[in-house]
C-alpha cells in the first residue's frame, strides 16, 4: 500500500541478468515527463553487477531491491509489487522501454476518475535491437482485439482480459496500488503470470480505461521464443481456475473457446482433459495422452477437428474413443 508521502507512481522493473537492456529500460523511466516517480529495480538474481548499475546513476528516485536468494519470475514480481510505494504502479520489464510521455498519458484517466482500477494501452513490437516491427505490431493489435476498441472507459473489462487478451498487464498497463490481492496468485499460474493478474484486476467488475496510443515497446528476442514453450501447464491451471469461478458468469463459453491453445507447439498434442467426471480418453484425431503433456485439455482445443463436430462433448467425443 502507498504511504502518505508516497510518490505518484512506482515504475516496477523486474530484472534477471540483462544489464544492457536494463539500462535502456531505466533510461526510459528516468526520461518520463512525469517526474514524481519511484523507479524500483527488483533483481531476481541478487547480482552485485545490477546493484552497482543502479547505484551508478546517482538518482535518488532509483531504488534497488533483491530477494534473500535466487527466485523465479513470479516470486520476484510479487515481492516487487508488495514493495512499491507509489499511489500507482507501472510495470516495465528489463527488456522493454517507453516513450517519454507514457506515464503522463496513462496516469491521466486514473487521476481524473477514482473508480478506474487500471489504464491499458496498445504497444509497439520491436526486435532484439529495438527496431519497430510494423507487421508484427499490427498483427498483435488485431489478434488481441485492440483494433476494435474505442478509447475510453470500459466496465466491466473481463472480456477484454480473458477473451481478447487485450490487456497486456506487464507491458502496457498502469494500475492503482492496493487494488490487487497479491496473496491470491498461486505459483501454478506462472509463467505467464500476467494472465492471472488480468483476471484479478477484472473479476469483480471494476472499470478500466483504454488508451489506443502506442507508447511502450515490447521486445521480441530469443528468450521470448524459448519462454513461449514453457506456458502450457500454467495456461491450463490459470484457465481452469478462471472457468471454475462463478464471477465469470455468462462469459464462460467465450472464455472456454478463447482458452484453447492455438500456438504451433500445441498441434499434435490434442488430448482430452481428464476431470473427476470425465476420464482421460484418447483424442480421436491424435491418439492417447503421453508423458510430454501432463495436462490434457483437447476438449477445448481449436486445432482438433473433433471439437467442432456436431454433438461433440468432452465426455463422449465425436466417435467412440479408446480409454487411456
Amino acid at each position: 500500500m502507498p504511504e502518505t508521502d508516497a510518490p505518484l507512481v512506482t515504475v516496477a522493473i523486474p530484472t534477471f541478468r540483462r544489464p544492457d537492456w536494463l539500462r535502456q529500460a531505466i533510461d526510459s523511466a528516468r526520461a518520463q515527463t512525469v517526474r514524481d516517480v519511484e523507479i524500483l529495480v527488483s533483481d531476481s538474481d541478487g547480482s552485485p553487477e545490477i546493484e552497482d548499475l543502479v547505484a551508478d546513476y546517482g538518482d535518488p528516485r532509483l531504488r534497488y531491491r533483491s530477494n534473500e536468494g535466487p527466485t523465479d519470475g513470479l516470486q520476484n514480481a510479487l515481492a516487487m509489487y508488495r514493495d512499491c510505494r507509489g499511489r500507482f504502479v507501472a510495470t516495465l520489464h528489463d527488456d522493454d522501454f517507453w516513450d517519454p510521455t507514457y506515464l503522463e498519458v496513462m496516469l491521466a484517466p486514473l487521476q481524473a476518475q477514482d473508480d478506474i482500477l487500471l489504464s491499458f494501452a496498445d504497444h509497439w513490437v520491436v526486435d532484439a535491437e529495438g527496431r519497430v516491427l510494423p507487421a508484427e505490431t499490427e498483427a498483435t493489435t488485431a489478434e488481441r482485439g485492440r483494433s476494435r476498441l474505442a478509447a475510453g472507459r470500459i466496465q466491466p473489462f473481463v472480456r477484454e482480459c480473458m477473451v481478447d487478451r487485450a490487456v497486456f498487464f506487464v507491458v502496457a498497463t498502469v494500475f492503482r496500488n492496493g487494488a490487487m490481492d497479491w496473496d491470491d496468485v498461486p505459483a501454478e499460474v506462472s509463467p505467464p503470470y500476467e494472465v492471472w493478474l488480468t483476471w484479478l484486476a477484472s473479476r469483480d467488475g471494476a472499470a478500466a480505461w483504454y488508451v489506443p496510443d502506442r507508447l511502450s515497446y515490447y521486445r521480441l528476442h530469443g528468450a521470448s521464443a524459448a519462454h513461449s514453450t514453457r506456458l502450457e501447464v500454467p495456461q491450463v491451471h490459470t484457465f481452469d481456475r478462471v472457468l471454475a469461478d462463478p464471477r465469470l458468469g455468462d462469459l464462460r463459453p467465450e472464455v472456454l473457446r478463447a482458452s484453447a491453445p492455438s500456438a504451433p507447439a500445441w498441434r499434435g498434442r490434442c488430448w482430452w482433459r481428464a476431470t473427476p467426471r470425465t476420464p482421460a480418453v484418447s483424442c480421436a484425431t491424435h491418439g492417447p495422452p503421453g508423458p510430454a503433456v501432463p495436462w490434457c485439455w483437447a476438449w477445448r482445443c481449436r486445432c482438433s477437428r473433433a471439437a467442432s463436430a456436431p454433438g461433440w462433448s468432452p465426455a463422449s467425443g465425436p466417435s467412440a474413443p479408446t480409454a487411456a
